[in-house]
């Protein structure tokens, strides 16, 4: 089979990114079509510079390899947008930027009040899509409350509760508010394929449904240490910030070496769960391969830390 060249990949990815802005955007007016103007205005603003799609394009590619409908796909990477956005809206009133992307954050505009409703609307509008999938709402459900527990620490950092805690405490800590923060918002996007596939179809072998449960396995490893390693990558870019706000940062409480260290762990164990789950998807769908090219390519390019090195 051939490799495609870079510029193709790349082109691509961003293709298919396009075609899911669009479909968010589109979504967007149709789902709050009833809501008051100031309500769609606050909503797209938030929804709208939330960032680079990584969320729901890493859930689409991995759902597109399986074969899952792009119907379903569309929806569900919607949903997983909204809840991205309504982290974002949160932690903005927590910590008080100026800016989000080069715009006023919602509480800027709006109010704190409006922002918090704003961003408990996004969350209970996110939950619609996997409404058909029991099993894949409650997945998605547990790993939010993962991540606002992760919130949560991330606020008593801040405050200095954890000042008096030994040095090796405060290193379990800092990698517990990443873990549930940003891994778990990444393990939702990989997992949720697995699960849904598992749910839309009739495994009648007991090797389908073996390899089923490997890839869930897999992706869920997967999302763990890419989320990590994506939020190790963030931290050494935002450290001076960090320090200013008081905010936990891995670089600043383990240092460069262990951070690095740190870094280079979860890259090569995200990497090689990915090529586990590659071969167990291929087993699973004729589909898999050109899909499983553009997501290889995709988390090169967001955890290739040879770049900030």
């Amino acid at each position: 089979m051939e490799v495609r060249n870079q510029k193709y990949l790349e082109n691509k990815v961003e293709s298919f990114k396009d075609e899911l802005e669009k479909f968010i955007s589109k979504s967007l007016k149709e789902d709050f079509s009833n809501f008051s103007d100031i309500t769609r205005e606050m909503v797209e603003n938030s929804v709208m510079s939330s960032g680079k799609r990584i969320r729901p394009l890493l859930f689409s590619l991995i759902s597109l390899s399986l074969g899952i409908p792009r119907k379903t796909v569309m929806y569900v990477s919607y949903g997983i947008e909204l809840s991205h956005a309504f982290t974002l809206v949160h932690d903005d009133i927590i910590d008080r930027p100026s800016q989000r992307r080069g715009n006023p954050p919602i509480f800027k505009i709006a109010g704190e009040e409006i922002a918090l409703l704003i961003g408990d609307l996004l969350l209970s509008k996110s939950i619609i899509p996997l409404s058909q999938f029991p099993r894949a709402s409650k997945f998605f459900l547990e790993k939010m409350c993962d991540v606002i527990e992760g919130q949560i620490i991330d606020v008593l950092w801040s405050k200095g509760k954890f000042n008096s805690y030994s040095q090796s405490e405060k290193e379990k800590i800092i990698v517990e508010i990443q873990s549930k923060k940003t891994s778990s918002l990444f393990r939702i996007s990989s997992v949720l394929p697995a699960i849904i596939f598992e749910e839309s179809n009739k495994l009648k072998s007991e090797k389908m449904r073996k390899n089923v449960s490997l890839l869930r396995k897999n992706l869920d490893m997967f999302g763990y240490h890419f989320g990590l390693a994506f939020q190790t990558i963030d931290d050494i870019k935002d450290v001076e910030e960090d320090k200013k706000m008081n905010s936990p940062n891995i670089l600043l409480t383990l240092g460069k070496e262990k951070t690095y260290k740190l870094l280079r762990s979860n890259v090569s164990r995200a990497e090689r769960y990915l090529s586990a789950c590659e071969e167990t998807i291929l087993a699973l769908s004729k589909k898999g391969f050109k899909y499983i090219e553009l997501l290889k390519y995709l988390v090169k390019e967001i955890i290739g830390y040879e770049k900030i090195i």
